[in-house]
C-alpha cells in the first residue's frame, strides 16, 4: 500500500517540467500567502498629491476676473439648458399648442437662433464683451419674463421670434470664451478652458435635474404677491417655476455683469518685449475697447 507524502506546490518554473500531482502519493498541501498581506489598501503617491497641489495652485493664480467670467457662464449655462430642457412640454402643457403647433414654432425659432448667431459675433469683435453681454442679457430678461409671466399665446410668441434670438444667440456665440482668452495667457489658459467646460455642463446638469424636481409639483402662490401681475392665478405649475428660477439666473447674470464684467486684456510682462506686445499694452482700446492689465 503506498504510503501518503506530503508535496509542496512547485515553483513557476518547475510546472513547465513536472506535473503536480506525483505517481508517489495524493495529497497535496500548498502554502498560500495570508489575506492580510494582500489586502493592504493602495496609498496615494507623490504624483498624485503633486497633481492635487498643482491643481489647488493653478486656480489661485487666474485672474480675479476669470472667477466673474466663470460665475457668469455658469448662469448662463443655467439658463440655456433649464429652458431647452422644458421647452416643447412648456408650449403644449402651458400654451396649449399642438405637437404640430410647438414644433413649427421652435423649428423657426431654431433658424433665427443660427441668423442672430451670425449677428451675435460681429458684434462681439465690434463692441466688445460687455457691451454685447449687456444688450443680450438686458434682451434675455424680458424674453424670459414674458415666458415666465406670460399665458397668452401672442405674448408667448413675441418672446419666442421677437426677443429670444437675439437674448439667446448672441449669449451662445462664445462671448464669455473670449473674455477668458483675453484675461489668460498660453501658460494658464488650457487650464481656464477646462475649467470653464466644466462648469458650463455643471450647470446644465443641475438645470435638468431641478426641471425632473419640479415639473410634476404645483405650487401655491403666497397670498403677498399681486394677483394682477400673475393674471389672476393662485397656482403655479412646477413648469412654470422652473422657467422662473432660469428668469432669476438670467437677473443673476445681469447683476454680475453690470459692476463686475469689462473689456480687460491681460499682456504677460515677457511678450511686452515684442512689437505687438508693446501695442497691445500702449494702446489697449484697440482690440475689442478694452484695457490691458499686466
Amino acid at each position: 500500500e503506498a504510503s501518503a507524502t506530503s508535496v509542496r506546490s512547485p515553483t513557476s518554473s518547475a510546472l513547465l517540467r513536472e506535473p503536480l500531482l506525483k505517481s508517489s502519493g495524493s495529497k497535496v498541501t500548498l502554502r498560500i500567502a495570508s489575506s492580510s498581506s494582500q489586502s493592504k489598501l493602495p496609498k496615494i503617491d507623490d504624483e498624485e498629491r503633486a497633481a492635487a497641489k498643482s491643481f489647488v495652485q493653478q486656480l489661485r493664480q487666474l485672474p480675479n476676473e476669470v472667477y466673474v467670467v466663470l460665475l457668469v457662464d455658469f448662469l448662463n449655462s443655467y439658463r440655456s439648458f433649464g429652458f431647452r430642457a422644458v421647452q416643447y412640454q412648456y408650449l403644449t402643457i402651458e400654451f396649449g399648442l399642438s405637437d404640430l403647433e410647438a414644433g413649427s414654432l421652435l423649428g423657426m425659432q431654431a433658424w433665427l437662433l443660427v441668423v442672430f448667431g451670425i449677428l451675435g459675433a460681429m458684434l462681439v469683435d465690434a463692441f466688445g464683451v460687455r457691451a454685447t453681454a449687456l444688450s443680450a442679457l438686458s434682451v434675455s430678461v424680458v424674453s424670459r419674463g414674458l415666458l415666465a409671466f406670460g399665458r397668452s399665446r401672442e405674448t408667448m410668441t413675441f418672446a419666442l421670434l421677437g426677443l429670444s434670438p437675439f437674448g439667446e444667440a448672441v449669449l451662445s456665440t462664445g462671448i464669455y470664451t473670449v473674455a477668458l482668452k483675453k484675461l489668460t495667457t498660453r501658460a494658464n489658459r488650457a487650464f481656464a478652458f477646462g475649467i470653464q467646460y466644466g462648469v458650463f455642463n455643471l450647470s446644465g446638469a443641475l438645470a435638468d435635474v431641478a426641471a425632473d424636481m419640479l415639473r410634476p409639483h404645483d405650487f401655491k402662490l403666497p397670498d403677498w404677491l399681486p394677483r394682477s401681475v400673475l393674471g389672476g392665478y393662485t397656482h403655479m405649475s412646477g413648469l412654470r417655476v422652473h422657467v422662473l428660477v432660469t428668469w432669476f439666473a438670467v437677473l443673476a447674470a445681469l447683476a454680475v455683469v453690470v459692476p463686475l464684467l469689462f473689456d480687460s486684456m491681460v499682456v504677460p510682462t515677457e511678450e511686452t518685449d515684442r512689437p505687438e506686445g508693446r501695442a497691445a499694452a500702449a494702446f489697449p482700446t484697440s482690440s475689442s475697447g478694452g484695457y490691458s492689465s499686466p
